[in-house]
C-alpha cells in the first residue's frame, strides 16, 4: 500500500470512528432527553431517578455528559426543562406559573430566576416579546421561526458574555493573587 493510500485509509478510519462515537453520543443524549421529557412534570425527578431509568450509574452518566456537553446531570435536566418552557411560553393560554409547574419546577420564582439566568431575560418579558412581535408574516406556518432564531441569538450572546465575565473575574483574581504574593514575599 502506498503512503498516500495509507493516509487516505487512516483518514477514512478516523472519520468512521468519529462518526460512530458521535452517533453513540447522540443516541445517549436522545435516550436521556426522552426519559427526562417523559418525567418533565415531576418536580421530584432528578439525578437518581434518571440513573435508575436508564440503567447506568450516576457517575457514568455524569462522566459522559461532561465529556459530550460539558454539563452536570442537574444542569442538563434544568436546560431541557427551560427549553420546554420556552416552547410553552409561545402558547397564549398558559400562565408563567402553570408553565413552571408543567416543566417540573416546584416554585415559579425559582423558575423565573433560572429562566432569566439561562436566556438573559425573564419569562414574562419573553412572553411579551412573543405577543408584541407576532405579525401577519409571523402567523404564517413556520413564520415565528424568525422570531425564535433572533431570540436564540440574543440568548446565546448573553450566555457567551456571562461566560466571558467569569473568565475576566478569574483572571483579575489571579492577577491580584500574584500581586499579593509578590508584595508579601518581597517587601
Amino acid at each position: 500500500m502506498s503512503e498516500s493510500n495509507c493516509c487516505n485509509f487512516n483518514r477514512r478510519v478516523y472519520v468512521l470512528v468519529m462518526t460512530n462515537t458521535e452517533n453513540k453520543d447522540i443516541d445517549f443524549i436522545k435516550k436521556l432527553t426522552q426519559i427526562i421529557e417523559n418525567n418533565l412534570g415531576d418536580d421530584h425527578f432528578g439525578v437518581n431517578d434518571l440513573s435508575n431509568e436508564i440503567g447506568i450509574s450516576h457517575s457514568q452518566i455524569h462522566r459522559r455528559l461532561k465529556e459530550i456537553k460539558n454539563q452536570s446531570i442537574s444542569q442538563f435536566i434544568k436546560e431541557l426543562r427551560l427549553l420546554k418552557a420556552q416552547e410553552l411560553l409561545q402558547q397564549k393560554d398558559l400562565t408563567i406559573s402553570e408553565i413552571a409547574y408543567k416543566v417540573g419546577f416546584s416554585s415559579p420564582s425559582y423558575f423565573n430566576k433560572c429562566y432569566h439566568e439561562f436566556f438573559g431575560l425573564p419569562p414574562g418579558e419573553y412572553k411579551n416579546i412573543i405577543k408584541n412581535n407576532l405579525t401577519e408574516e409571523n402567523n404564517k406556518p413556520g413564520g415565528n421561526k424568525i422570531l425564535r432564531s433572533e431570540f436564540n441569538k440574543v440568548a446565546s450572546l448573553n450566555k457567551e458574555l456571562s461566560g466571558n465575565i467569569n473568565y475576566l473575574l478569574l483572571f483579575i483574581s489571579l492577577v491580584l493573587l500574584v500581586l499579593f504574593m509578590y508584595y508579601f514575599f518581597f517587601f
